[in-house]
């Protein structure tokens, strides 16, 4: 439904991570690379959920089932633009030189996909730029740069579900990006003019209620087919007085503040004046 189901306000010191919304057997979690770390990773599992998190050759340490490192480059080799293939592994985050540390590896399914060149380019070009912004000073490795042109996944889902299957679910994250860029650009929640916390807080504890309640309001427009939109008279009636609202504003802006500079001086009333 595209609709939010959890939401967690902290200082500026609390991270994204899967640690904040509780999970249920069943629940599948989808994260980019900054949700690819093992507690978290572990805590799901745990409680019954799976995860589909994406990650680069260095994010995780991923070794083969035999406890080998797992070989990057004749994986990329191997592949064809376009072309998706997997491999069985092993999420490590045991400590240097294979030491327990009291944390057992998990076993997971490593899925790459080969982006096409045009895609390829922009993400290697992306890199580059990232780089000469943040880490000018440090050596971009060889791999970091080969990596790029590559989409690579993590998840614990069952072979049963397949890699197609896993790549189409994971770009429904994207709508986790749409409804922040909706936050950001619909109720300027980009920007945070209040400096005290108890402040801060109340502003924008009232725009995410307000965004709950647009969330609400947005279901009628899902439920009319699009060939019913403009058949108002049978739209729910908060469509209808959507539309009309709509319609109030545009009205409104065809008349521009600025246009009363051109317009003619308003004409006086004569004075009365005494019969003859």
């Amino acid at each position: 439904a595209g609709r939010l189901t959890d939401l967690d306000l902290t200082d500026d010191r609390g991270a994204e991570g899967f640690g904040h919304t509780a999970w249920r057997a069943g629940d599948v979690a989808l994260g980019d690379r900054c949700y690819a770390r093992p507690p978290a990773l572990r805590q799901l599992l745990a409680a019954g959920a799976d995860f589909i998190v994406r990650t680069g050759w260095a994010r995780l340490r991923l070794v083969e089932a035999d406890g080998a490192p797992l070989a990057w480059e004749p994986l990329f080799d191997a592949l064809a633009p376009g072309e998706v293939t997997e491999r069985a592994v092993v999420v490590d985050y045991s400590g240097q030189g294979g030491r327990s540390r009291g944390k057992a590896a998990f076993p997971a399914r490593l899925i790459v996909l080969r982006l096409p060149p045009e895609a390829a380019e922009r993400a290697t070009e992306a890199v580059r730029r990232k780089h000469r912004r943040h880490y000018a000073r440090r050596r971009l490795l060889p791999l970091t740069v080969q990596s790029a042109g590559y989409l690579m996944l993590v998840t614990s889902l069952p072979p049963s579900v397949t890699a197609a299957e896993v790549l189409a679910a994971y770009r429904l994250r994207w709508q986790v990006e749409l409804a922040f860029r909706r936050l950001k650009g619909l109720l300027g929640l980009g920007r945070l003019p209040a400096k005290g916390e108890a402040l801060a807080r109340s502003w924008l504890l009232a725009r995410l209620i307000f965004a709950l309640l647009i969330e609400d309001a947005s279901q009628d427009l899902l439920a009319v087919p699009p060939s019913a939109a403009g058949d108002f008279r049978a739209a729910p009636a908060r469509l209808a007085l959507a539309h009309r609202a709509g319609a109030a504003r545009r009205g409104a802006r065809r008349h521009p503040r600025r246009a009363d500079r051109h317009r003619p001086a308003r004409r006086t009333r004569p004075a009365l004046q005494a019969p003859p």
